[in-house]
């Protein structure tokens, strides 16, 4: 999901599909330091947190709870 547009798409989408009160688990990397570290240049193929939250939050998805597993890995809890 590289465009912004298709990323707002696709939570349109799950908005639209899913049942209230449903939950969806978003596991990723994030464009942040740890990953920049580990992974150089090739951290930029990852999104902000501040990305992910726009695209959560402008289809009306709260997220429930956040943490990490790994110094990498951020996981979002998302409901409808």
């Amino acid at each position: 999901l590289r465009s912004s547009r298709t990323r707002l798409q696709f939570f349109a989408e799950l908005h639209r599909v899913l049942e209230k009160g449903a939950r969806i688990l978003l596991v990723e990397h994030l464009r942040d330091f740890a990953n920049f570290a580990a992974f150089g240049p090739n951290f930029v193929h990852s999104y902000s947190r501040r990305e992910w939250l726009k695209c959560i939050q402008s289809n009306s998805l709260k997220v429930v709870a956040e943490f990490s597993k790994t110094p990498f890995i951020r996981i979002f809890v998302l409901e409808k």
